[in-house]
Order: C-alpha cells, then structure tokens, then sequence
C-alpha cells in the first residue's frame, strides 16, 4: 500500500468510527498521531498501524 492508500483505509475508518477523536480514543492513541498523518504532516507512527492491523515494510526491486 502506497502513503496515500493507507490515509484513505484510515480516513474510512474514522468516518465509520463517528470521527478522528472517536477511533483515536478506542485505540488508545492521542488523536493528533491520527490527525497528522491524515493531513500529510508527518509518517505513520508505529501504534497507528498496528491499531489499523497494518505493519511497515520496506521492499527494494531491482529496476529493469
């Protein structure tokens, strides 16, 4: 999933949550962490993917 992929999938479960404060708080994570990163203004913190059942890896490919 690419940056933009992944603050959609939050964004929807937000929206499904009844807000950012809402899903924040049922994760136990201060909602500016959620906030900021839907804004673009900083990267997933760690707890915000794990609390989306995501995980970060990074992958290199050899280009053609």
């Amino acid at each position: 999933m690419t940056d933009v992929q992944v603050r959609r999938l939050l964004i929807a479960l937000c929206n499904a949550a009844g807000g950012i404060r809402p899903w924040a708080n049922a994760h136990g994570l201060h909602p500016s962490i959620v906030d900021k990163f839907i804004a673009g203004q900083r990267g997933p913190a760690p707890q915000l993917l794990k609390a989306m059942g995501l995980a970060k890896r990074i992958v290199f490919v050899r280009d053609k």
